[in-house]
């Protein structure tokens, strides 16, 4: 048993090293596209149902001022990564590293102005809220943006759609045009319930979702012309647009997928919302949540508080909030078991965000809902060809998610591997240097106990050889590890992870 929990060490305590990728004319960036980084991701494992999740992160970028952005499939295992500021990249996702080609094809937002003009808003939720791209040959495509747009005229807030013709082999200034624009325009301050999803429909038309904005007014969500709180389709060939869906809060994730169309959506305080959609239905807001007004434990808009009967019900809701975010449907061979199943991002919720939700779908329901936590916000997430996940945390981070070695989790069930929070067995973390029985708040065996010291590699390697003939009476049910070098390996990696853990005690 101690095998598996120190297995697990290495993996969910270490942290190998952080990847921090600075633009090309900095010092440790080669120029060119994509130059590769020496140094290697921080790397957690996640003990999920038939998966271990292998989770690494890297700090791709400085921290951007505004949050948001979104993730487009370029073509191979490139992604498209552009900021809530609008910078735009290139990223080349190897097997172990990733590397990086800023592209100067800036969707219109005009910060600078926006901050000059309006220095008491926050600034970080004027940005980009999404990218999707429609990739022709070779290495050009047509690139879609959602921003928020300040109309400096008017004093007001819309949320636009822009396109642009680009090509990642010359990337240059790209030329945008603004395809769409919501009305009103809304006189509010900026709140983060913009919305701002998008998605291709299966007629080859965008879906746009767009928030309520927390417009006061919002009691005009019935009117046809008010473009708040729905979903819009927008047609490519005339750039005409309708309403398809209404109801919604703040969308936060859409997907198009072999005929069905998932939305995800905030709810108020509670109510986080996966929604089924078709067109022209109506999916409650602001009438009907499961949430309630903040604050309080009542719905003010339904008498009938936790009641959702008169309107189109969501297929799940989160109480508490998980913060939810964009969501893809598994279709590579990364994960076979899971393959069909939803993957539903968090940004940060009431002790449930900064996680990957697994829903399995059955005749229209959620069945099963499984919370896998990173412990990083997410923004967007795409799926690679090869099967392996690509995360964007909205500020800086990127997080490659494939399976993990099984081996890890053979323990997972006794011991944690936090520093002193305990499972049957006590934690491990900083096991190397440390004293038997260290821990005051668990109870150990008498025979434990009583074995006394520390933890030397040479105590180590003998204990993981034979634990009942080192410890004689050890609860620790466990045969023991034959080969040497397994067991030089785990030792060795102990002491660079217990090193790490007195490290980060400075």
């Amino acid at each position: 048993m101690i095998y598996g929990a120190l297995i697990g060490l290495l993996c969910l305590a270490g942290i190998v090293g952080v990847v921090y990728l600075k633009d090309n004319d900095k010092s440790n960036t080669r120029s060119g596209p994509g130059a590769a980084r020496d140094s290697e991701a921080s790397v957690e494992y996640v003990f999920g149902s038939y998966y271990d999740v292998k989770v690494s992160s890297y700090l791709i970028l400085k921290p951007k001022i505004a949050s948001g952005g979104g993730l487009a499939l370029a073509g191979g295992n490139r992604v498209l990564l552009t900021t809530g500021d609008g910078d735009s990249y290139l990223l080349f996702i190897d097997e172990a590293d990733i590397r990086l080609k800023p592209l100067d094809i800036k969707p219109p937002l005009d910060v600078k102005t926006h901050r000059k003009l309006n220095p008491k808003a926050k600034n970080r939720w004027y940005r980009v809220t999404d990218v999707i791209l429609d990739k022709g040959d070779g290495d050009e495509g047509l690139l879609y943006a959602a921003t928020t747009h300040w109309d400096r005229a008017r004093k007001c807030y819309t949320l636009r759609l822009s396109e642009a013709k680009i090509d990642f082999e010359n990337p240059s200034s790209a030329d945008w045009t603004v395809r769409y624009e919501t009305d009103p325009c809304l006189k509010t301050r900026l709140p983060n319930e913009t919305g701002g999803r998008l998605a291709f429909a299966d007629d080859g038309s965008i879906l746009m979702t767009t928030g309520n904005f927390r417009d006061p007014s919002n009691v005009d969500a019935e009117a046809p012309d008010y473009e708040y709180g729905k979903v819009i389709q927008v047609d490519r060939d005339d750039w005409t647009t309708r309403v398809f869906t209404k109801g919604h809060r703040n969308p936060q994730g859409l997907l198009v997928d072999s005929g069905e169309i998932f939305e995800t959506e905030h709810g108020p305080q509670g109510g986080d919302e996966l929604n089924l959609l078709t067109y022209g239905t109506d999916y409650g807001w602001p009438k009907e949540s499961y949430g309630t007004d903040y604050g309080r434990k009542t719905f003010a808009n339904n008498p009938a508080t936790g009641d959702h009967s008169k309107t189109k019900r969501p297929v799940y809701a989160w109480i508490p909030s998980i913060g939810v975010s964009n969501l893809i449907r598994l279709r590579g061979e990364e994960f076979p078991a899971w393959k069909g199943d939803l993957m539903v991002g968090s940004k940060t919720g009431a002790g449930n965000g900064k996680s990957l939700y697994r829903v399995r779908m059955r005749e229209g329901r959620a069945v099963v809902v499984e919370r896998l936590e990173l412990g990083e916000r997410i923004e967007d997430l795409v799926e690679l060809p090869d099967g392996r996940l690509v995360l964007w945390n909205g500020r800086n981070t990127i997080q490659v998610v494939e399976a993990g070695n099984q081996i890890f989790s053979a323990c997972i069930g006794c011991h944690a591997v936090r520093k002193e929070v305990h499972g049957v067995g006590p934690d491990l973390v900083g096991v190397v240097g440390g004293k038997v029985a260290r821990h005051k708040n668990y109870d150990y065996s008498e025979a434990m106990a009583k074995f006394g010291g520390t933890w030397t590699p040479e105590r180590l390697d003998k204990f993981l050889t034979d634990p009942q003939a080192t410890v004689p009476g050890t609860t620790m049910d466990f045969d023991g590890i034959a080969e040497p070098e397994t067991r030089r390996k785990i030792v060795e990696y102990l002491e660079e992870m217990t090193q790490h853990w007195k490290d980060t005690k400075r």
